[in-house]
């Protein structure tokens, strides 16, 4: 009977210590605390502005010039992000192919400013810059 006891006391002890580090890994992935949004820095209004984050698509409506999105709390963020907006019949996309060599952002208020060259050409394109906000 003794011998049971100690099995299950040492199952119990292995469990919690995993679960102790499994909940130190999170922090290393992510942690919830960052927030993110999508600012217009251009001179038209975003018909729809979508900026894609660990925890899905967050799609605003009508972001006029300057104007900026609601935050967003989001598991894990870096330093560039995908995003598309819509602007009359353009649909522009800003496409990050993978994540390789970037680091996830600490927690924070973060915004993705972004700015539309060349609308109205036949190559019009997106760039993106990060502000971590105060």
């Amino acid at each position: 009977m003794t011998g049971i006891r100690l099995q299950r006391g040492t199952i119990l002890a292995a469990l919690a210590a995993a679960l102790v580090a499994g909940g130190a890994c999170a922090s290393i992935f992510g942690s919830g605390d960052v927030l993110v949004r999508l600012e217009n820095a251009s001179s038209v209004t975003f018909e729809r502005a979508t900026l894609y984050t660990s925890d899905g698509p967050q799609t605003a409506l009508d972001v006029g010039p300057g104007q900026a999105t609601p935050y967003a709390a989001v598991e894990t963020a870096y330093r560039i992000a995908t995003t598309e907006v819509v602007i009359d019949a353009d649909t522009l996309r800003l496409q990050v192919i993978d994540f390789v060599g970037e680091v996830p952002l600490s927690a924070g208020r973060y915004t993705y400013v972004i700015s539309v060259f060349d609308l109205g050409t036949p190559s019009p394109s997106l760039g993106q810059v990060i502000r971590q906000d105060p």
